[in-house]
């Protein structure tokens, strides 16, 4: 198709349906959720799914691939089939949306574990929790068993993180820094942080958003630059 593509296109093996009337929603891009029958228009309600453009579809599997590759034997199979278990379960349950500037949270999370294992050196704990830190993953227990107790505490970290900026409005103050590490405790954490920054800034170059641009720009002058 010429618009956006499902994001089921994007997986090895599956049969390939006839061009849809309409673009899906992401989940079911995902094994064992059956694909739906075309409606004759589109529902209110799919507006608000989340849909993979085709760009984005190409971009996750060569992310994919290339961080398999560079994590290497540390991310197993099983590790991979979780996750994705773990993005399949986000997507159908409403958990993943588009941030302020329109960005994939799926392709800006890959992005940034690119970042982190490319030019700071992290690798296996860090990429898994950067994943699923966009999944809103929060069962830490669940977590722990799954993934080991080392991504479990990156997780819980970003978390904290997000909730203290949810509570602090203002972030131009040495408390808020002192904070942020405080609420860190593992300097991994911090450093996902940054290349979060890192990236979110890459990707905005050029956007329209000047107000929100302008917003991010501050934020990781005053809190990340300094660390």
């Amino acid at each position: 198709p010429t618009g956006a593509y499902p994001a089921y296109w994007c997986l090895p093996s599956l049969l390939v349906p006839t061009r849809p009337t309409i673009a899906y929603p992401a989940y079911h891009c995902l094994p064992g959720l059956p694909l739906p029958t075309p409606p004759t228009s589109a529902y209110p309600s799919l507006k608000r799914d989340m849909i993979f453009t085709k760009q984005e579809i190409v971009e996750i599997n060569h992310l994919r691939h290339y961080l398999i590759d560079k994590v290497g034997d540390a991310f197993s199979a099983d590790d991979y089939r979780k996750l994705k278990d773990n993005l399949r379960m986000a997507i159908s349950q409403g958990k993943v949306h588009r941030d302020a500037f329109g960005l994939n949270p799926i392709v800006t999370a890959m992005q940034t574990a690119r970042i982190c294992v490319d030019e700071i050196g992290l690798r296996r704990d860090s990429v898994i929790a950067t994943l699923l830190y966009a999944c809103q993953a929060t069962d830490y227990a669940d977590m722990a068993a799954r993934y080991g107790d080392s991504v479990e505490h990156i997780v819980h970290g970003l978390q904290k993180i997000q909730h203290l900026y949810d509570k602090n409005p203002v972030i131009e103050s040495d408390n808020f820094r002192n904070l942020l590490l405080s609420f860190a405790e593992d300097m991994r954490v911090i450093l996902i942080m940054i290349a979060d920054r890192v990236n979110v800034m890459r990707q905005i170059r050029d956007t329209s958003n000047k107000e929100a641009q302008h917003e991010v720009s501050e934020e990781a002058s005053y809190l990340y630059a300094p660390l």
